[in-house]
């Protein structure tokens, strides 16, 4: 009501930004992206009038502060609707250039730089990630009184988790969680504390230790079900890890109805949370006896994903990816059968790359017993195209 009569009665339009930038913060820290994308599509259609005097000397400080506070919010909208991609990255960093020679502003200042990070690192970008962490991190240093340097634990654990480092990572997370929950701002059924306890669920079932993941999953689906259910990428996250802790644990159905159902949220976005998905999918189908053939799509799903996000020269070094090659491999090899020309050809094809970039790996040795018991390598496959 206040910005339809604001809006209404001609108010100044930095008023009306303020107004907006508000409602947006709301939008985004709820993880609703159809009244984000509406005030998206505002600030968007009046950016003109805001770039023309965002760097004029005679605005006032607290209106350049808004309107680079809008900006991240939608770099910080445009992340969450395509983790991974760089979907938010130019408006990130048009903010940072509007707010960097603005005195004052550190809390601002911090979020805009701990979320290029968090960019970066969904990205696989390790050293974007680590240039902008550092600024975030020396913000934090001269300005103790912020209390946002939880971000910055977090974007450290996903780093560690896609290093393989998965100790570390596990200490990390549950450094984080603690300090969420210290802080008192926040309760364990908060979207933001989920959001964490999913990553320790994760890095869990990378451990192998899928009852302990599960127990952390069955928790924040049962307790915060309502408030992130729906179309955005923390459901997405609990369904996935959900599904392979399900998995982990020899409940095969339930595995796959979770994994089924972490798709259908998504449809129109692939985000690195949809990589993820489609490849505890595979597992899924794979573990129920389904149809090689959709087994095969969805790995080949996941890994077209991956290649499109982290690109062909970093994503065989991130383990994420790694996870993804030795699951595909052990699983379709089990399932090959002696006229399966194609599905072998496909095979051959993820087998090469393990060999190339993981040879010496105790994996690549499990593999290649595997091999000695099925129909897998029956004979060469020459020329075999991608």
């Amino acid at each position: 009501m206040v910005l339809h009569n604001a809006e209404k009665y001609k108010v100044d339009i930095y008023d009306i930004l303020e107004l907006r930038k508000n409602l947006m913060n709301l939008y985004v820290n709820t993880v609703d992206h159809y009244n984000s994308n509406k005030m998206t599509d505002w600030l968007l259609s009046n950016s003109s009038k805001f770039d023309a005097f965002s760097i004029s000397m005679f605005l006032r400080d607290k209106n350049k502060a808004n309107y680079s506070e809008y900006l991240a919010m939608i770099g910080e909208h445009k992340f969450g609707v395509n983790i991974g991609r760089l979907d938010g990255e130019e408006y990130l960093i048009k903010a940072s250039n509007i707010i960097k020679n603005v005195k004052g502003y550190p809390e601002l200042k911090f979020i805009i730089y701990s979320q290029l990070a968090q960019t970066y690192v969904y990205n696989g970008d390790f050293i974007k990630t680590q240039e902008n962490l550092k600024i975030a991190d020396n913000i934090i240093k001269d300005n103790p009184q912020i209390k946002f340097d939880n971000l910055s634990d977090f974007i450290k654990t996903r780093m560690l988790l896609l290093q393989g480092m998965y100790g570390e990572a596990l200490n990390s997370a549950n450094k984080t969680i603690k300090n969420n929950l210290g802080a008192g701002d926040l309760s364990p059924d908060d979207v933001f504390v989920a959001v964490d306890y999913i990553m320790k669920s994760e890095i869990l079932n990378y451990m192998g230790r899928f009852n302990d993941s599960y127990d952390i999953l069955s928790k924040v689906y049962n307790n915060g079900k309502t408030d992130i259910a729906g179309e955005n990428e923390v459901y997405v996250s609990l369904l996935t890890q959900l599904a392979w802790a399900e998995l982990g644990k020899d409940k095969k159905h339930d595995a796959l109805t979770h994994a089924e159902k972490a798709l259908t949220v998504f449809k129109n976005n692939e985000s690195i949370f949809s990589a993820i998905a489609y490849k505890v999918y595979g597992d899924t189908l794979s573990a129920n006896n389904e149809n090689i053939e959709k087994v095969i799509n969805a790995y080949s799903t996941s890994n077209r994903i991956y290649e499109e996000i982290y690109g062909e020269d970093k994503k065989f070094s991130l383990h994420d990816v790694k996870a993804l090659y030795f699951n595909a491999a052990k699983n379709v090899c089990s399932m090959v059968k002696h006229e399966e020309a194609i599905e072998r050809i496909w095979y051959y094809q993820i087998r090469e790359d393990i060999m190339k970039h993981w040879g010496n790996d105790p994996q690549t040795r499990e593999i290649v017993e595997l091999e000695k018991k099925t129909n897998c390598l029956i004979r060469p496959i020459n020329n075999a195209s991608r």
